[in-house]
């Protein structure tokens, strides 16, 4: 069970977890933009 003094702490986790996920989410759109505009490019 989590203590009352330690929720800042799962807080502050949730949201590196949540910011690292956008963070990727962010890169590999633009990947997969890239890789399929060259697909698109060469048909």
């Amino acid at each position: 069970m989590i203590r009352t003094y330690e929720w800042d702490r799962v807080a502050f986790i949730i949201l590196m977890i949540l910011a690292t996920v956008a963070v990727i989410d962010f890169f590999s759109s633009r990947l997969r933009t890239r890789l399929i505009g060259l697909r698109r490019a060469e048909a």
